[in-house]
């Protein structure tokens, strides 16, 4: 389960770089490309970023404990 946790964190990364990168080239402001830019990264980043609390959530319940998966 530890390689779900870093891979969300590695996708919710690149979101972020994604994010900086659209609003520091200025595409943001060139149409419907750097929109559509925009709600990918959020959207990538809403998804990993809710996966890797449900992660977290479930380790906490179990007590940080491995469940032998």
């Amino acid at each position: 389960m530890l390689e779900i946790a870093i891979i969300s964190i590695v996708m919710i990364l690149l979101s972020v770089l994604g994010l900086v990168w659209d609003f520091a080239s200025g595409l943001i402001a060139a149409g419907v490309d750097g929109i559509m830019l925009l709600l990918v990264c959020l959207m990538l980043g809403g998804v990993f970023t809710f996966q890797l609390l449900l992660y977290l959530r479930q380790k906490s319940r179990s007590g940080g404990a491995s469940s032998g998966r």
